[in-house]
């Protein structure tokens, strides 16, 4: 039908390039039969620090039903962090178990009953700046 798609995330070259590129520009395509088609797209400068790549969980064993703590560090700034235990849903599905911003330094605290079954569990944590960071979550047998 003449549909396709390209896709990208970012631009190529030197910053002065780069932000010389900033602005509407037009998008255009030419086909191998001469056929042409082109689009307005705009480019904006990126807002979004790159991620940081020195992240850490720290989590201590847990029985079901229980309340623990679970610490980070190495994180951006005042960035969002998301908490899951994959696979932890009794369907296999990954739960969220609890969510908060790092402070200045980016580590955080957050505490969080922990309802899973007994086992051991990925902890991953991804953060709105794009961070990450696991650990072992280890749940045992109520106590």
């Amino acid at each position: 039908a003449g549909a396709f798609t390209v896709a990208f995330d970012q631009l190529g070259g030197t910053d002065a390039i780069k932000a010389a590129a900033v602005g509407i520009r037009t998008l255009s395509a030419t086909g191998a039969d001469g056929s042409k088609a082109s689009a307005p797209l705009t480019i904006v400068a990126s807002r979004i620090p790159a991620p940081s790549s020195h992240t850490s969980l720290l989590v201590a064993e847990v029985a079901t039903g229980d309340e623990t703590t679970i610490w980070g560090a190495g994180f951006r700034a005042g960035e969002s962090v998301a908490l899951t235990a994959l696979a932890g849903g009794t369907d296999g599905t990954d739960v969220i178990l609890v969510g908060g911003e790092t402070n200045d330094s980016g580590a955080l605290q957050l505490t969080v009953t922990v309802s899973l079954d007994a086992g051991i569990y990925t902890l991953a944590a991804v953060g709105s700046q794009g961070s990450r960071a696991s650990a072992a979550l280890v749940v045992v047998e109520e106590k």
